[in-house]
């Protein structure tokens, strides 16, 4: 397919371009501004501002698809509304039009998760619900405007709407998060722990390659996330890890912190660090057999191993979680769900237990179920040594990866009872 994607000097532009690229079609990358030193074998188009008058029909003739990723990604302090308006939005829609009248045959439009339902962080507001900030109704206004533009012309579209995007080489919030982390800067966020929804940029630029071309995505709008939630606080914890930096996190109240963002100003910033916002993406799951090719962990330490998206390092060995049962049955009957949990976040889940009659259960659930002998003082107390797993699994899961927690003070006591049995975390 011949596909334009403007917005292609941005971030998520640029690398949905490259991804499409390797998926073999003939990508285009659209800029406001000539190239000095495009790399070999790309095609650039020159098409001006986005608020100037374009004459997108005649551009665009020939093509099969457009990439809408080019605008606004936020609302920089001194830009008028009304500018807003015309790059989001107004340009937006005269670029549908004018894909229709030549004859393209889809439109992806990159969206916002904040265009959704997510209404003054009200998690349960309907559909039609009005976003609260003017980025997130200048988006929500240009989706109206590619679905009626496209319905009228004949033309297929589809909406993806991701949280914020993460990787290689990003901006935003995630690198002002990693530079405070490098700096060993006190965050004073452990308190943050609603649960969010984030994106890897290859896990964004795989669903972009999904959508161009199935035919069960025309007409549908799809959030896209990482797959599972996390916190900002755990999101702080993955990235510290990733850099083998310490996670300086203090505990002040969330409340004293609205209140002083309230009184500087800030209060929408400070609220996006502790309102939850959770993405349904079972929706292009069920339709496109889509899953994110990245867990949230592979995706926090890509941002940091590589120079580039498909300049892939070696995956690290997955760190894990290790029950000590005498029988499986402790494991199966209490901390299924920490097992799922660990299993979306990309961590692996051990039970080592004396009696294996549950095996099949929690092999099912992504645990590697090894049998052990058991000295006869760890049978007598048992009880205890388990509690003290599973407290110290669902730190490692709170702490998502991270290699330094206070959980490991217990394995002495692990180490006394069960001998036998290697240190409680290992990678």
């Amino acid at each position: 397919m011949k596909i334009l994607v403007t917005g292609a000097t941005g971030y998520v532009g640029a690398a949905s371009a490259d991804a499409l690229a390797r998926a073999g079609h003939d990508v285009v990358r659209g800029t406001r501004r000539p190239v000095s030193d495009p790399r070999s074998g790309e095609t650039w188009l020159d098409h001006g501002d986005l608020a100037s008058t374009i004459d997108w029909p005649s551009l665009l003739a020939g093509y099969d698809a457009v990439v809408h990723c080019a605008g606004f990604a936020s609302v920089p302090d001194g830009v008028s509304d009304a500018r807003v308006a015309s790059i989001n939005v107004a340009a937006t829609a005269a670029l549908a039009e004018g894909a229709a009248r030549a004859g393209v045959k889809r439109f992806i439009y990159m969206s916002s998760a904040l265009a959704g339902k997510w209404a003054s962080g009200n998690t349960n507001a309907p559909e039609g619900t009005d976003p609260a900030s003017l980025y997130a109704r200048s988006k929500r206004e240009a989706e109206r405007r590619v679905e009626e533009l496209a319905s009228k012309h004949g033309m297929a579209w589809v909406i993806l709407r991701p949280p914020m995007v993460y990787g290689p080489g990003c901006s935003g919030n995630f690198a002002r998060l990693a530079r405070m982390v490098q700096r060993g800067v006190p965050l004073p966020l452990a308190s943050a722990t609603a649960p969010k929804s984030f994106i890897a940029i290859g896990n964004l630029t795989s669903a972009v390659c999904a959508v161009v071309e199935h035919p069960a995505a025309e007409g549908q709008t799809f959030f896209v996330s990482d797959g599972a939630t996390v916190s900002t606080a755990l999101l702080i914890r993955l990235i510290a890890s990733s850099l083998d930096r310490p996670a300086r996190l203090v505990r002040v109240p969330e409340a004293l912190l609205r209140g002083l963002g309230r009184l500087a100003g800030k209060d929408r910033e400070i609220a996006s660090l502790f309102d939850a916002m959770p993405l349904d993406i079972s929706p292009i799951r069920e339709a496109l057999g889509w899953t994110p090719p990245m867990t949230v962990v592979q995706g926090v330490r890509d941002a940091f191993q590589m120079t580039s998206v498909q300049d892939r390092k070696p995956q690290q060995a997955k760190q894990k979680i290790v029950y000590l049962a005498t029988e499986d049955w402790f494991v199966a009957s209490h901390f299924l769900p920490l097992l799922r949990q660990a299993r979306e976040l990309g961590l692996e889940s051990v039970v080592i237990a004396r009696v294996r009659d549950h095996a099949p259960l929690l092999e099912a659930e992504g645990a590697r179920v090894i049998g052990a002998g058991m000295p006869s003082a760890a049978v007598s107390i048992h009880s205890t040594c388990f509690r003290l797993t599973g407290s110290v699994a669902q730190d490692l899961c709170a702490a998502n990866a991270q290699r330094s927690f206070t959980a490991l003070r217990c394995a002495w006591l692990w180490l006394a009872v069960w001998l036998p049995v290697w240190p409680v975390c290992v990678r």
